[in-house]
């Protein structure tokens, strides 16, 4: 028992440095809706000391879901992220072709993230070597946030970008994935138009 309330403050401790980095109002409530969650699920645990299946029960789940909180910003997790094996995210993938060279599509896209103007999407990690962007959103009502990763791949002289929108902790996305893509392709198509 000493052990899992260990793991289980590490992971707290964890989540809430990772989302203070952000500073944002939102990420505070979801710091202290944790923070409650997690001491219900130890009192329920109290509740029903020595019971293995019920801190199973309640334990798991919470370490599972401040784990993904807490390395959700590192492109270092996108393939725990989009794997067809985690059944707990849900994934929208879609691909686009571009007639503009990979590197310049890559500036565009980078500006067009930092400029804010889009669907609340937070550039949050970038690889320029490999050509990869990781955006996400916030924490709101209907959803724990999305990752949405984008790369991007030169093939015959023309730019092909991959999209890959990903909730973090709900098999139903409420149709946030597919909205994260249409705005920021229409913010995309707007920055290109001359």
């Amino acid at each position: 028992m000493f052990i899992i309330n260990k793991i289980m403050i590490n992971l707290i401790i964890l989540s809430i440095v990772n989302q203070l980095n952000m500073k944002t109002n939102r990420n505070l409530t979801a710091i202290i809706l944790i923070v409650i969650l997690s001491g219900s699920f130890a009192a329920l645990a109290a509740l029903f000391p020595g019971n293995l299946l019920i801190m199973g029960l309640v334990f798991i789940p919470l370490a599972f879901m401040l784990f993904n909180l807490g390395v959700r910003k590192s492109l270092a997790y996108r393939n725990y992220f989009t794997s067809v094996s985690n059944i707990f995210t849900t994934k929208f993938r879609h691909k686009m072709i571009f007639d503009i060279p990979a590197d310049l599509m890559f500036e565009k896209l980078v500006e067009v993230l930092q400029e804010g103007n889009h669907h609340k999407l937070t550039l949050v990690d970038m690889n320029e070597e490999k050509r990869e962007l990781l955006a996400i959103t916030q924490i709101s009502m209907k959803s724990w946030g999305e990752n949405v990763y984008i790369d991007l791949e030169e093939i015959d002289g023309e730019t092909v970008l991959n999209f890959c929108s990903t909730t973090m902790f709900q098999v139903y996305d409420w149709g946030k994935n597919e909205k994260n893509y249409d705005a920021l392709f229409e913010e995309i198509e707007n920055s290109l138009t001359i």
